[in-house]
């Protein structure tokens, strides 16, 4: 995932660990099978890019790995429920993640609402977090931003049947 990430963001810092420490990484022969898969997992655009492409499911997993790491450091206590991610990066996004963008970040940017979390260094990983309570259940919500570039939101849920919907904007018709 730090390959993608790395690869996928824009920012210098992106860039410069990339450079260093990642691609140094992939030359270590303990790290033959990893490098491989991701020379596989290639594919070159018209326009001359490379994109590596990764399932879904893996982003999903790593992102909720780390919300719910975050859900532990913060109220020192592991968070029981599901997950819901939505990601957004320099190489665009679905509707649906869209969606999620726009019903999340005014929140996240009210300061009231959302408390920031502590980082080493905000220009690789910063976060923001809510905490949600109503009819007695607690929602945990989390915006993480890597290289200021590749931004996740991510909603711990205590129940699956919980959804999390989007209406659609009104048309011209409506």
């Amino acid at each position: 995932m730090r390959f993608y990430i790395q690869g996928g963001c824009e920012s210098p810092s992106a860039s410069a660990e990339f450079n260093d420490t990642t691609i140094r990484g992939l030359k270590n022969p303990e790290q033959r099978g990893l490098a491989n898969s991701l020379i596989n997992s290639l594919n070159v655009l018209p326009n001359g890019t490379a994109v590596v492409s990764f399932e879904n499911r893996e982003h999903y997993i790593y992102y909720e790995k780390i919300a719910r790491g975050l859900h532990y450091l913060i109220h020192k206590l592991p968070f029981v429920g599901v997950c819901k991610s939505f990601y957004r990066q320099s190489l665009g996004m679905q509707i649906e993640m869209e969606k999620a963008f726009k019903l999340f970040t005014p929140v996240f940017d009210r300061s009231v609402m959302s408390k920031m979390g502590p980082c080493a260094d905000r220009s690789i990983f910063d976060y923001r977090y809510i905490d949600i309570t109503g009819n007695k259940e607690r929602m945990f919500a989390v915006r993480m931003r890597f290289y200021e570039d590749e931004e996740v939101i991510s909603v711990l849920m205590p129940r699956p049947d919980m959804v999390i919907t989007f209406e659609d904007e009104p048309t011209q018709d409506d």
